[in-house]
């Protein structure tokens, strides 16, 4: 894996997903889709989570050469 490509969408969750993920009124959701890459450009792995935004920090690391 030499790459790895994030998109994140936050929304308002569903009823079904506040009551599966114990979310209280009013927090919003966010859906992170990770993919990895080869050094060919051929996904290796998909990560989808659904993430309840009052409880985890996304932290970015950034490496420019």
């Amino acid at each position: 894996m030499v790459q790895f490509v994030e998109d994140v969408d936050v929304r308002m969750p569903t009823p079904d997903e506040m009551e599966q993920l114990a979310i209280p009124a009013g927090v919003p959701l966010a859906r992170v889709i990770r993919t990895a890459y080869d050094a060919e450009g051929k996904a290796l792995e998909l990560l989808d989570s659904l993430v309840p935004c009052d409880r985890h920090v996304f932290r970015y690391v950034i490496d420019v050469s």
